[in-house]
């Protein structure tokens, strides 16, 4: 896909010019070198707390992608495809309450700050659709990593399908 590229979080870049040289310095986070997200993240070994870090550890993944200068828009929808293949089979009780939560997290671009939700629910709503749907439908077998806040009210997974 050329132009625009969408995935992008923190920059904007065709895909183009996003193709960079992989060799880095090692002082350079890890999204600017070579290195893939951490693997034991998105790891899950059973168990309800086990299953939230590992839905956790996929969006972070997908973050990861999403915010990689050196890859194209088409990469970074085939790198993410089986966290949100995870996320939407195995982990889908423990899928929702990050995306909630993400609702609150904003990344950094020159001159504004950008929910990370935002790009996130831009370039891949079909992914997030059915886990949001899945939550409405289950809500009493969601799981969180968190204690229930004031935060958690019932309304909270219904207004982050608004955009979908």
């Amino acid at each position: 896909m050329a132009g625009p590229c969408a995935l992008r979080m923190p920059l904007c870049k065709s895909d183009s010019a996003a193709r960079v040289n992989s060799s880095t310095t090692p002082n350079q986070p890890a999204a600017h070198r070579g290195d893939g997200p951490p693997a034991a993240a998105a790891e899950a070994t059973g168990g309800s707390q086990d299953n939230d870090r590992a839905a956790w550890g996929c969006y972070g993944a997908i973050v990861f992608w999403m915010t990689r200068p050196s890859v194209t828009t088409a990469e970074v929808k085939d790198k993410v495809a089986p966290y949100w293949q995870r996320l939407n089979s195995t982990l889908l009780p423990a899928a929702s309450d990050p995306l909630i939560r993400l609702r609150n997290v904003t990344l950094p671009r020159p001159g504004e700050r950008v929910p990370v939700i935002q790009p996130i629910l831009a370039a891949f709503p079909d992914e997030i659709r059915p886990i949001l749907e899945w939550g409405l439908q289950h809500r009493t077998a969601l799981t969180s990593l968190f204690a229930a806040t004031l935060y958690d009210a019932p309304s909270s997974i219904s207004s982050a399908c608004l955009p979908l």
